[in-house]
Order: structure tokens, then C-alpha cells, then sequence
């Protein structure tokens, strides 16, 4: 049964990984430059037009606004962070009952403790939303998606950015992370009164999630497998959103070999230098590490059911 399920995982997501992987051999210009206009940068003209239109004088005194504007969340960011963990030690604890002890979860911040986006981020996050939406605007009605890309109001920008405030559940098991999905979807009342600790108007506590982990490539458009959270609550400053990223420790340590490979190329508008069968290669082992956690959470259970077998 093991090895007929097993097999079974591999297959489909070989199948993708191979999908992906066909191109590898192909270094041609079309290829190595058909995704160019993703990170061009944004010349200084269309940035002043921007600046202008939202009625700042310049690039200085949007930062200061954006600086003044995330202020109070540079308090409530560690607040969030801290309720999590604690939940997350709870919600090992009450898993692992009459278990064998081991490792489940724990919640880690972005690298450096940054759980808030800095002003500069935030406002290349911003410019680039309303790049997407010019350039859409552009497209002939036929060749262009009936969605238009979501573009963030420069001044209430707090309202439509999720990720300002960000972290992760990072999970030994995929069962793990199954676990911490329900905790987190059935505990919903206790954070809220967890926030209400520091923040005692805090109300209508509501969540979206968007499971990576089922989506196949490519209508995955994320590269790792990982349940993506969306929070927002009613509180003191106006509404407050903050994202929660649960995934296993196969798929955190994938991101961050991406962010560095990558990520940190597409941040300076230099992504399109890297050709497209490189970053098909980068995203097959996202697939292959699927293949590594399913397979683990196989081997965990089977050998669990032997070793209760012997206690009998």
C-alpha cells in the first residue's frame, strides 16, 4: 500500500516537474528574455507623474508619509507574532498528547526579525502595483485578463496591502501542517481575544486562505507549497491586516534558496536576465520536495503503525 501511494505521489508530481524541466536545454534570446517586462524598472518620469498625481512634490515626502503611516505597526507586529507562537506551542502540546514527543511547529519571523515591510518596500510594492495596472490598461480588450491587477491607494495603501506584517508556521510534517490549519481556522474567537489584550477594541477577527499546497502547477503561481492566511481585524488604528504563511521545513528551506537564487534578482529589476529554463529548474525542485514530504509523511505513519503493533 505504502509503495503504491508513494509511487503514485511521485508520478504526479513528476509529471509537472518533468512539464517544466522540457525546456531546460533551450538557451536562445526568445527564451532568455520572454519574460523582460515583469521587473523593468520604472523610469524616473512616470515615477514623478505618480508622485504628482497622488499630490506628493516628491519621492522624500512620500517616504516620510508612508514612514508616519506604518508607525503603529511596528507595535502591534511583534504583538501578532508573539500570540502565534504561544498558540503554537499550545496547539503542539494538545497534539502530541499521549504521543511520542517530537518536533510539530514552530513560528518563525522574516530574516533579520523584519516583520514589517520597511517605507521603501512598501512603496516599490505600491509603484509596482500601478506599473501592472498601466500596463493592463494598455492591452487590447481581447489580449488582456477581465480582472485588472489590484492596484494599492498610495494614501490607504494599509487597507489593500496583507503582507505588511508577515511570518510563518514552519511545519516538520505535512499532517503537521494539517493540524495547524485546523487549530488555526477553529481558534479563531481565542486569537481574537489574544489581540483584544493589547489592542481592546479589536472585533469581526476574519480570514482568507488560499492553499498552495493543493493547487498544482502551474495554476500555482506561488513557487512553494504553503496555506496562505490573510488576517484582518476591526481595531484602535482602523482596519489591520497581516499574512501567516504555514508550509513544511522542505518547502521554507526551498523560498529561501529562491529568495537568494532568484528573488533577490527580481527585486532590482534584474529577473529577466536570468533565463526561463534556470527558473524552471528552480521551481521543479519546489515539485520534487512535495515528492520528499509526502513520502515522509508515509514512512511516519507506517512506522507508526508498527510500533504500535509491537505494544499490543
Amino acid at each position: 500500500m505504502f509503495f503504491e501511494s508513494a509511487l503514485d505521489i511521485f508520478k504526479d508530481a513528476a509529471y509537472y516537474a518533468t512539464k517544466m524541466l522540457r525546456n531546460m536545454s533551450l538557451r536562445n534570446t526568445k527564451e532568455t528574455f520572454s519574460d523582460t517586462r515583469e521587473d523593468q524598472s520604472m523610469d524616473q518620469a512616470q515615477e514623478k507623474r505618480y508622485l504628482k498625481k497622488w499630490g506628493f512634490s516628491n519621492r522624500t515626502a512620500y517616504e516620510q508619509y508612508v514612514k508616519e503611516k506604518i508607525e503603529d505597526l511596528e507595535f502591534i507586529a511583534p504583538q501578532l507574532f508573539k500570540i502565534f507562537k504561544d498558540a503554537v506551542r499550545e496547539w503542539e502540546a494538545d497534539y502530541l498528547r499521549d504521543k511520542k514527543k517530537r518536533f510539530v511547529a514552530e513560528t518563525l519571523s522574516p530574516p533579520g526579525d523584519k516583520l514589517l515591510k520597511g517605507p521603501d518596500r512598501v512603496i516599490e510594492k505600491i509603484f509596482e502595483s500601478w506599473e501592472q495596472y498601466t500596463e493592463w490598461d494598455g492591452l487590447p480588450k481581447g489580449k488582456r485578463s477581465r480582472k485588472p491587477p489590484i492596484t494599492h491607494d498610495p494614501k490607504k495603501f494599509l487597507h489593500t496591502m496583507t503582507d505588511l506584517i508577515r511570518f510563518r508556521i514552519v511545519c516538520n510534517y505535512l499532517c503537521d501542517v494539517q493540524c495547524m490549519k485546523d487549530r488555526i481556522e477553529s481558534d479563531l474567537q481565542s486569537i481574537e481575544k489574544r489581540i483584544q489584550g493589547f489592542d481592546k477594541k479589536c472585533q469581526k477577527l476574519k480570514s482568507e486562505k488560499v492553499d498552495h499546497i493543493e493547487i498544482p502547477f502551474p495554476e500555482r503561481r506561488a513557487g512553494h507549497r504553503a496555506v496562505q492566511y490573510v488576517f484582518e481585524y476591526s481595531g484602535e488604528g482602523g482596519p489591520t491586516l497581516f499574512e501567516v504563511q504555514v508550509m513544511t521545513q522542505l518547502q521554507h528551506a526551498w523560498d529561501k534558496k529562491d529568495h537568494h537564487l532568484i528573488y533577490e534578482y527580481v527585486r532590482v529589476k534584474q529577473g529577466h536576465k536570468i533565463p526561463l529554463h534556470l527558473k524552471n529548474r528552480m521551481a521543479a525542485m519546489s515539485e520534487l520536495l512535495y515528492v520528499a514530504d509526502t513520502v515522509f509523511d508515509e514512512l511516519l505513519e507506517d512506522i507508526a503503525a508498527i510500533m504500535e503493533k509491537d505494544t499490543i
